[in-house]
Parts: structure tokens; C-alpha cells; sequence
């Protein structure tokens, strides 16, 4: 059967511990701004009953409650409540059990055992107190089987001063604190707090075989509360006494936390008394107004309005200026501390203000000043535009440009931007933006501009001030001339002509051509000692400096090189050699490609001045191993050359030998030497491939004799000078021997005389003796030659 009471009794709190939580959280109000207390407090009520009140204000929190126990060691010890609400020993026996109605702050203690051998079993819970207040406890009790001395049981209800169970004493009256004697009937009685935590503690003894009390509507609540708040609260609204004018740090909220202090006393009287107090504050807050009005503001610094701000608004309103660089930062701290913002100024008793910019500074048309009047946390905020009452800058042009599409430049802000000619002729206008640059289109027909050509500009803001006039844009000569160049032929040797301008045409520039703008000079000359293909370089450069470098095509021809204009062929004549044939016709086309030299270049388009490829040069015409001198063409792009080819044997010969020597004389009585009669040379050509000295040896075949036989006393003498001077002789004779010796061959031919000065060449010696006039003599000379030793 008990067993059944315990689980029945556990099960009453089970679903309404989380409900109840939710209803038991209590205001604490918090005033944080107080600057002075009056230790006189007013009277407070001095019994409340009305349950709604002592539920409000309650400090028990139904959910903070701890259970306990009275153990063997005869010292409180806190307990775990069971899953069902039941308290146990160390050794998990049962002694009790606390469970919780749904009815707020009511609760049922049981006790299992008897005085032999029960425990007592308790709930405490600790609370905070503000030193020097009255609080009330209040509850009721109902005992379950109350026997005779103990109307509601063994229970009792306390107050200790400390946290600790064991070590507190009772902070309440005599007697309150004993066993509960009265069944059902509200009880209560006060005591003074601390300013530290207090524990709140029921708890029951054991009687008979079971005992348990039922405790409903206990509360602690605090009769003194809101009173000292409030009326500190009040006294730091106001800056006097009689309550007629607000401390300036004063805002709403400083107001709304009184009146909660207000809400919360619990005498009715006194809480009239001070919101008859509050209500001035919230009067006077809800009078004051800091709208202001300022004087116009200009950006003219003959006007004080241009460095002056000039206003009315209430009484001591703050007022706060930004919006231009003029402006020092605010300085001034703000009435409310609790508000990082600063101010610039505070209006004077009258509502008046004026403040002055630092030394040089004025604002500028257009700026918005914004301006924030705020007195008790009221604040206004207005926006005003420095009207502009000055005439603009004028213009500055940036560099004006002879390839330039607009007149860019910069001006006033927002301001509209006529352009003029020298002759104040309006050619363009436009506007600037809100950073004052402008860029206006030139008008098609002036383009490009003119260099040197000059125009201004004037500046109207939007206020309608005209500035004075800009300076003169110079347009500026960036366009380099511009000229052809005329293709060139010159021949090596040749001189350049001294003025450049006769290898151009179509000479252009936009300042004009005369020699006062435009300079013509040769930047690279060709060489003219070689032909080919060169370029010359011809500068042009204007007076601004502009300049452009033409690159003159050039041919230069020498003997061997020839062009239409269109294609140069340069082929020079060459000697072939009748051993280098036979050639098939290709093997002959390639020969003379190499030995002509032959080089061709393009002479018109873009590819001018480049060379061709040979394999694209044609080459037509008959050569043959024959010596003798043979004509071909070589041709490209509609343009022939013609080569002479010499084909020689590729050996030293004769080209001419006298068929008869005659010599003629007187016989006389000492030796003679007598020259040949009339023109005697033999001529040796040498057409070899490759070169060397050679010499000539002449052989008598047989001694001069008579066509009778008869011998002749003398004989053919070949007499050389030599380079000293000295005569050197040699008779000719049936052996072979040299006369003439060349050291410094080379090919061609060469002319030996036989009739020479000082007697010398091939003379006769005519020796006194056997010599018979009117007689013919008569001797055969075999001439050769070969290669000298």
C-alpha cells in the first residue's frame, strides 16, 4: 500500500515541471544610470496578499528548488531526486519523496519511517537580497493524516542567511520558523535583507508510519522593491530641484527605466506620488524639438555665408556639420555618453548658432553640408546645397592635338562649355561632368584640326556665372609628313643630287610643305661604288618635330648590269675553254649561270629590290666547243640580257709568225750586225685555263748557205738587253735554245719584236770573209715553245 501512495505520488509532477518553469522567471529591473541615492526611503506597503502580486514579483523559482535530507551524520546532504521524485539514502533506500502539482509554486513532501527510524526530508533554494529592504514570506500548508498537536503535520518553513544548510541561522521572526501548526491558513511574516543570498527552506519530520505536507503559493517578494530606484532615478532626470529642466544627457530610455522602477512599487500611494514626477520628464522630453533653420549657405567668399553657418533651433540643441572638406571634424562630445557621435556646436540659451570655418576655407558651390540637430536623444537631420554665387574658373584646355575627335579639358563641375575660334566664332559646346572634366566633339569639318590654329573656351555654371575667357588651345602638329618615294637608278660612280625632294612625290604635311615647316635631308645615303639594290633614306620632319623616313628604292647599274625598270639583270661576259665540253644543255645552262655571275633582281611591287631565285632565270642561245665568241640571252619577267661567250682552245700558240726574214746590207771590212728588213714580230697567244711562264727556243735547222752551196761567214744572233743594260747574245744554232722567256704570264697574246734599239733582236752577224754579193742566202728557223723551267 505504501509503495502504491509513493508511485502515485511521484507521478503528480511528471508533465508539469517544464510548464511550470516557463511562468516562474521574474523581472529584476536594472537601473544603470544612477548618480545619487536617498538613503531615506519612502514608506513601503507592509502585508501583501494578493496572490497575483506575490506570484509576479516572486524570488523562488519553482524550478531552482534542491532536495535534501537529514542523514545519520546529523548534517544536511543534498539528494538526486528518482525518476519518480523519490530521495534515498547512500544505500538507496527510500525515505521520502518530493513531487510538484501543476498549481504553481505548490509541492507535496513525503516521509517515509517514524521518529525511530525516519530521516527528515527537505527542499531549499537560495536567492539574492538588496541590503536594508523588507521581504515577505507567504505560503500555506496542508497536512495529509494530521494527528493530534500537529494540525498539519510535522513541517516547518525558514529563512537561513547563508547558502550552506548547516552552518545558516534564521533571519525570521521568533517562532515563524517552528513545526507548522495551522492547517490551510495563509501564513506570512517579514525579515530584512542582506545584500547577499538567503536560502528559502520546507522541510517535514517523520511521524507515525508516514507523514507529508502539501506547501502551495510560498513566495518571497521583495516590499521595498522599485522604491529607491525610482526616486534616484527621478532626481537624475533633472537638473534642479523643482524638476522644471532635464539634465541634457537625459534620453527616453533613461525615462522608460524609471517608469519600470515606478511599475514595480507596491504602495499605491507613493507610486502616484513619483509618476506625477516622471510625467514632468516625459513632458519636457516630449516639448523639446531640435529642428533648426540655417541661413543660405554660398559659395562666394566676399559673403560670410561662405565660411559661416548661420541658424536657429530650441534652446542648448547640438548640432553636428559634415559634408565638405572645409569642415574640421566635429569635436564637441555628445550630451548622451552612452553615443560615440561628436558635435560641432551648441546652440546658444536663445536657440541661436553660429559657427565659423577655420582661416581660408570657404565651401564650394554644390557641396551638401549636412547638418544633425539632436537635444535628448531627438535628433533631425537636413540637407543643404552651398548655392553657387561665384563665376567659375575658366577653362583649361588639355594639349590640343592636330589628330584629336574631341576638345577635352576641365572647367567647374557641372557647367556648360562653349568653344570659339581666334576670331570668336562659336564652334562647339558641351557640358562638364560632376568631376569637371569635358570632352566635346569637334565639328567633322575641321578635321583634322589645323596646326598651330588657336581657340578658347568659356565656362557657365548652373547658377549662370560666365567665366572669363581660357587661354588659347594651340593645336599642336603630332602628324608626321608623308611623301612616295620614286624608284632610283644611278650607275656606280654617280653622285646623289643635293635636294632629296627630286626622289619624292606626293610631298605632304598638314602644317603645309614650304621650307619655312618641312625639312628634306638624306637620313642614309647609298653606296655608289657598288651596284645592287640599296635603299636611301630621305627624312622629312615639320617644324614640330614630326618626322617620317622614306626608304627610296635604288638601282645601282654597273657595265654589267642592265634593267627596264621592271627587271635588272646584272651578267657579266665570261671565257669557256674547249675542254670543258662536251656539256649536256642543262650542265651548259648551269656553266653559264656561274660564270656570268648572274644576278637578277625584282623591280617593282612589294617584293622590289629582291633578288631571284636563279632556277627561275632562263637562259637561251648556242655555245659549242669551237673556239670563237658565242652570244646568249638571259632573260626574266619579259626582260632579256645579252652575255658574250669566248670559247677559247685551252692552249699557248702562235697566232703569228713571220713567214720570211730579209736582211740586207753592204759588205764591208768589219763586222756588222743587221735587223731585219721591214715589220718582224711573232705574236704567242696564250688561251690556256691555267697560266704558266713559258719560254720561246728557236733551232736553226741548217747554216745560212748560197743556193750554190756556198756557206755564209757570220750567223742569226738573237741579242736581248738586259735590265742593267748589258747585251746578251745568243746565236742561233741546230740546238735548240731560248730567246725569250716569260716570267709573268698571263692569258692573252704576246708581241715579240725581232727588230729592236741598240741592235738588238734576231740580227745576222755579216763577218768579213766568205760573202759574195748580189747572192742570196737562205736558212730555215724552227720556232718553240713550252713551259719554263
Amino acid at each position: 500500500m505504501k509503495g502504491k501512495r509513493l508511485f502515485e505520488n511521484k507521478l503528480i509532477i511528471l508533465g508539469m515541471v517544464a510548464m511550470l518553469i516557463i511562468g516562474l522567471v521574474l523581472p529584476f529591473p536594472d537601473f544603470k544610470h544612477k548618480t545619487k541615492v536617498n538613503a531615506a526611503r519612502e514608506r513601503a506597503v507592509s502585508v501583501v496578499q494578493d496572490p497575483e502580486i506575490l506570484e509576479e514579483y516572486n524570488h523562488l523559482n519553482i524550478t531552482k528548488w534542491m532536495p535534501y535530507y537529514f542523514s545519520p551524520k546529523s548534517l544536511w546532504e543534498p539528494r538526486i531526486l528518482g525518476e519518480w521524485g523519490e530521495i534515498s539514502t547512500d544505500g538507496g533506500t527510500p525515505i521520502g519523496s518530493v513531487t510538484f502539482a501543476n498549481t504553481k509554486n505548490q509541492f507535496k513532501i513525503y516521509v517515509n519511517g517514524t521518529v525511530a527510524n525516519g530521516r527528515k526530508v527537505g527542499i531549499a533554494q537560495s536567492f539574492d537580497t538588496i541590503a536594508g529592504h523588507k521581504y515577505q514570506i507567504s505560503y500555506k500548508a496542508t497536512y495529509d493524516g494530521a494527528g493530534p498537536g500537529y494540525a498539519v503535520g510535522r513541517s516547518s518553513t525558514d529563512v537561513l542567511n547563508s547558502e550552506d544548510l548547516n552552518l545558516g541561522s534564521s533571519v525570521l521572526p521568533p517562532g515563524f520558523n517552528s513545526l507548522v501548526s495551522v492547517q490551510d491558513v495563509f501564513q506570512h511574516t517579514t525579515f530584512t535583507g542582506t545584500g547577499g543570498k538567503l536560502t528559502a527552506r520546507v522541510y517535514i519530520d517523520p511521524y507515525e508510519t508516514f507523514t507529508s505536507t502539501i506547501f502551495s503559493g510560498i513566495s518571497i517578494i521583495d516590499l521595498d522593491q522599485g522604491v529607491d530606484e525610482a526616486r534616484v532615478g527621478i532626481d537624475e532626470l533633472f537638473r534642479d530641484e523643482t524638476h522644471t529642466k532635464l539634465r541634457l544627457s537625459v534620453v527616453q530610455g533613461d525615462i522608460d527605466a524609471v517608469q519600470k522602477q515606478i511599475n514595480v512599487i507596491l504602495d499605491p500611494a507613493l507610486k502616484q506620488e513619483y509618476q506625477v514626477e516622471l510625467d514632468k520628464a516625459q513632458r519636457l522630453m516630449d516639448e523639446a524639438n531640435p529642428r533648426f533653420t540655417i541661413e543660405q549657405l554660398v559659395d562666394n567668399p566676399n559673403d560670410e555665408h561662405s565660411s559661416t553657418i548661420i541658424g536657429k533651433t530650441d534652446p542648448e540643441v547640438m548640432l553636428r556639420f559634415t559634408g565638405s572638406p572645409a569642415l574640421p571634424k566635429p569635436g564637441l562630445p555628445n550630451d548622451d555618453p552612452r553615443k560615440p557621435l561628436l558635435y560641432s556646436v551648441r546652440a546658444d540659451e536663445n536657440g541661436n548658432f553660429r559657427f565659423k570655418l577655420p582661416p581660408g576655407n570657404y565651401f564650394k558651390a554644390g557641396e551638401t553640408i549636412t547638418i544633425i540637430g539632436t537635444i535628448y536623444g531627438k535628433s533631425v537631420m537636413f540637407d543643404e546645397s552651398v548655392l553657387d554665387t561665384t563665376p567659375p574658373d575658366s577653362p583649361v584646355f588639355q594639349e590640343l592635338k592636330d589628330q584629336d575627335k574631341n576638345f577635352i579639358g576641365t572647367a567647374e563641375a557641372n557647367s556648360k562649355i562653349e568653344i570659339f575660334d581666334a576670331s570668336k566664332q562659336k564652334i562647339a559646346m558641351g557640358n562638364t561632368d560632376g568631376d569637371g572634366n569635358f570632352s566635346i566633339p569637334i565639328p567633322s569639318g575641321l578635321l583634322p584640326l589645323v596646326p598651330y590654329t588657336k581657340y578658347y573656351a568659356v565656362s557657365t555654371d548652373s547658377a549662370g556665372n560666365v567665366s572669363e575667357d581660357s587661354e588659347f588651345a594651340e593645336v599642336v602638329d603630332t602628324i608626321p609628313p608623308s611623301a612616295t618615294a620614286i624608284k632610283q637608278e644611278f650607275h656606280v660612280g654617280d653622285i646623289l643630287p643635293d635636294d632629296p625632294r627630286s626622289l619624292l612625290e606626293n610631298v605632304q604635311d598638314n602644317a603645309g610643305t614650304s621650307a619655312d615647316n618641312l625639312t628634306v635631308s638624306y637620313e642614309q645615303k647609298p653606296d655608289l661604288t657598288h651596284y645592287g639594290f640599296q635603299k636611301i633614306g630621305v627624312k622629312l620632319q615639320d617644324k614640330a618635330g614630326n618626322r617620317t623616313l622614306i626608304d627610296v628604292p635604288t638601282f645601282i647599274l654597273d657595265e654589267y648590269m642592265t634593267g627596264n625598270g621592271e627587271v635588272y639583270i646584272r651578267a657579266k661576259d665570261f671565257v669557256m675553254y674547249s675542254t670543258d665540253f662536251p656539256l649536256t644543255t642543262a650542265q651548259l645552262v648551269k656553266k653559264i649561270k656561274e660564270e656570268s655571275a648572274i644576278e637578277v633582281w625584282n623591280g617593282t611591287g612589294k617584293s622590289i629590290g629582291t633578288k631571284v631565285p636563279l632556277d627561275d632565270v632562263s637562259v637561251n642561245g648556242t655555245v659549242s666547243s669551237t673556239p670563237g665568241i658565242y652570244e646568249v640571252d638571259i632573260s626574266w619577267g619579259g626582260y632579256t640580257k645579252k652575255v658574250k661567250v669566248t670559247v677559247k682552245s685551252d692552249t699557248l700558240s702562235f697566232e703569228e709568225v713571220p713567214a720570211d726574214l730579209a736582211y740586207s746590207g753592204t759588205i764591208k771590212d768589219y763586222r756588222q750586225l743587221l735587223q731585219p728588213i721591214g715589220s718582224a714580230q711573232l705574236k704567242i697567244t696564250d688561251d690556256r685555263r691555267t697560266v704558266q711562264n713559258w719560254q720561246l727556243k728557236a733551232t736553226l735547222d741548217s747554216p745560212l748557205t748560197s743556193q750554190n752551196g756556198k756557206a755564209f761567214s757570220g750567223n742569226l744572233i738573237y741579242r736581248a738587253k738586259e735590265a742593267d743594260g748589258k747585251i746578251n747574245e745568243q746565236p742561233l744554232s741546230q740546238i735548240s735554245a731560248p730567246i725569250f722567256i716569260n716570267k709573268q704570264a698571263k692569258q692573252g697574246t704576246t708581241t715579240i719584236d725581232l727588230k729592236k734599239e741598240d741592235d738588238c733582236g734576231l740580227v745576222l752577224e755579216a763577218i768579213p770573209g766568205e760573202i759574195y754579193a748580189d747572192m742570196n742566202y737562205r736558212a730555215s728557223i724552227t720556232w718553240t715553245l713550252e713551259d719554263a723551267p
